[in-house]
C-alpha cells in the first residue's frame, strides 16, 4: 500500500510517496525513489539503512500535522499535509456523526477515549502505528463517542471504522 503526502519543508511544497515493500518502504520525494529499512525505532530517534548503503540517524518528533526533524545536527521544520487526515476531519457525515477510520492498515496503540465521552474537534480519540510511526487520530466534530469498534492491540485494515462520534 503506497501513502501520498504533501509537504511544507523549508517554505517549499513537495510530495512525498511512502509504499510498504516487506520489511522495507521506498520513499519518492518529487520523483526520486531511496529504498529505507528500519533499524532503530526509540521515539525520537530512529535509524535507517537507505538504499542497502548508508545509515541515516535522525532525531524526528510528530505533532498532528507538524514534524521536527534533525538530520546531521541541523534542524528542519515540516508541516505535512495527508490528504487522508484532511478527509476524515472534514467528514461531518452530513447526519451530524463523524466516523474516524484507519487511515492505513496498523495496529491500534492507545484509545483515549470511552463511550459516552464528550470530545471537541480535533481532540486524539486513537493511537495507531503504522509504517513504523504513530498517528494520533484526531476527532472532526465537538460531540460524544457514541461507537467504539477497537481496543489497544488491534490491528486494523486501512478505511477500518475506529470511533464514531455524534454531535449532541
Amino acid at each position: 500500500m503506497s501513502v501520498i503526502y504533501k509537504i511544507i519543508l523549508e517554505g517549499e511544497e513537495h510530495e512525498v510517496k511512502i509504499e510498504s515493500k516487506e520489511s522495507d518502504y521506498e520513499l519518492s520525494l518529487d520523483g526520486v525513489t531511496h529504498r529505507f529499512t528500519p533499524l532503530l525505532k526509540e521515539a525520537p530517534l530512529y535509524s535507517f539503512l537507505i538504499d542497502d548503503s548508508q545509515v541515516l540517524e535522525a532525531d524526528i518528533t510528530f505533532q498532528k500535522d507538524h514534524c521536527s526533524l534533525n538530520l546531521k545536527n541541523l534542524p528542519y521544520q515540516m508541516e505535512v499535509f495527508d490528504p487522508r487526515r484532511r478527509t476524515i476531519s472534514q467528514s461531518d457525515g452530513g447526519g451530524g456523526d463523524g466516523t474516524i477510520a484507519a487511515p492505513m492498515p496498523g495496529k491500534v496503540i492507545d484509545v483515549k477515549v470511552k463511550a459516552g465521552d464528550k470530545i471537541a474537534k480535533g481532540d486524539p480519540a486513537v493511537i495507531i502505528e503504522a509504517m513504523k510511526m504513530q498517528n494520533e487520530l484526531l476527532a472532526a466534530i465537538d460531540g460524544v463517542v457514541k461507537e467504539l469498534h477497537v481496543k489497544p492491540g488491534d490491528t486494523v485494515e486501512a478505511g477500518a471504522k475506529l470511533v464514531v462520534i455524534a454531535k449532541e
